[in-house]
């Protein structure tokens, strides 16, 4: 037996498979100091249609690997009630509602802390990066990562929604909302 057989790679596929088998049971965790349950509610598959609606809405090119997730699980609610994935509709209404706010190639596909943290995908012709930012008063984003989704779908997920991004926050990688390149 290799290890590969022991631990097989993490894929979007997997990932979400793993987060079926929770959603489908109530446990209690402690989690940032309150005994909570943990669960997840996944909403079915988005379709084509519904992910091209993204693009077309707001004028971007989605990475395969978004485009992976959302036609797994068209979006997540931890419930802790706190954090969730947003679904292809909340992603449509966030940019609509904070369009004045972000960049136009910013989308909102994530939220924690009761949607007072927004987890921004930058998407550019050369790739995409992630942000984290307070929805209100911080006139900074902050880097989480470049080019790689299925980390910070992992990390967020096995988390439950817990703000890493604080714990390894470098002042370096903060950038005014309005001028992120």
């Amino acid at each position: 037996m290799n290890e590969e057989d022991l631990f097989p790679p993490l894929t979007i596929e997997s990932l979400v498979e793993m987060v079926r088998r929770f959603s489908d049971s109530k446990s209690e965790i402690y989690h940032m100091g309150a005994v909570v349950n943990y669960f997840f509610k996944m909403n079915p598959p988005a379709q084509s249609s519904d992910i091209a609606l993204i693009e077309s809405e707001c004028e971007v090119n989605l990475p395969c690997e978004y485009k992976s997730f959302l036609t797994l699980v068209n979006g997540l609610q931890f419930g802790n009630a706190e954090c969730e994935i947003c679904s292809v509709e909340s992603v449509i209404d966030y940019y609509y509602a904070f369009g004045d706010f972000y960049p136009p190639n910013m989308l909102v596909i994530a939220t924690a802390a009761g949607a007072s943290i927004h987890i921004l995908l930058q998407i550019n012709e050369d790739g995409y990066k992630l942000y984290a930012t307070s929805a209100i008063g911080d006139d900074y984003i902050w880097l989480l990562s470049d080019d790689n989704l299925l980390s910070f779908f992992d990390k967020f997920i096995s988390t439950y929604g817990f703000p890493f991004w604080k714990m390894y926050k470098d002042e370096s990688t903060a950038v005014i909302k309005l001028n992120v390149d």
